[in-house]
């Protein structure tokens, strides 16, 4: 029974420092705002950028146990390439991780592919993103062409549908 009411005093104690944690976190990214404005470019709302910021502080709540350093460098990071920080849009994320050698939580930056997308069409380059499906073992040659073209797609797969192979 005393294990039971420890192991709920414990987490107690664990939820109640992560909620302060991300309570000093909010503080510091609202008392760094006037540095992310500065780094933003001139395209994004220093507001919006904010309120992704602190959005995704509230949605991954691991962000509160990372170190306060980490995750201002990620969203200044975001900052400068003027993107969000935030699972709405997919243009980057801020990933807690165990970092092993400091022992300790940390955050770190994560480029999205829609924030790739967004960088690649800021820069000029007009770019296609494909999602065709395909096996392991398929023959796919794709022209290098800038026009649309057909793809040639031979499936080398010998089973039916209903046949799934045990690799």
């Amino acid at each position: 029974m005393a294990t039971i009411q420890d192991s709920a005093k414990s987490r107690e104690v664990a939820v109640r420092e992560n909620r302060e944690g991300v309570t000093d976190l909010r503080a510091a990214i609202k008392a760094s705002e006037g540095q992310f404005a500065l780094a933003l470019p001139r395209h994004v709302d220093a507001g919006r950028f904010m309120r992704c910021a602190l959005t995704a502080i509230n949605v991954v709540p691991k962000l509160g146990q990372c170190t306060r350093d980490s995750v201002l460098a990620g969203l200044m990071q975001a900052a400068q390439l003027g993107l969000e920080v935030a699972d709405v849009r997919g243009q980057a994320y801020l990933i807690p991780r165990w970092d092993g050698r400091d022992k300790c939580m940390k955050a770190s930056f994560q480029l999205g592919y829609r924030g790739m997308i967004d960088l690649a069409a800021r820069g000029g380059i007009t770019i296609t993103v494909d999602d065709i499906c395909g096996w392991h073992g398929d023959v796919r040659d794709v022209s290098s062409t800038a026009e649309p073209v057909d793809d040639q797609f031979n499936p080398t797969c010998s089973e039916t549908l209903n046949e799934v192979s045990q690799d």
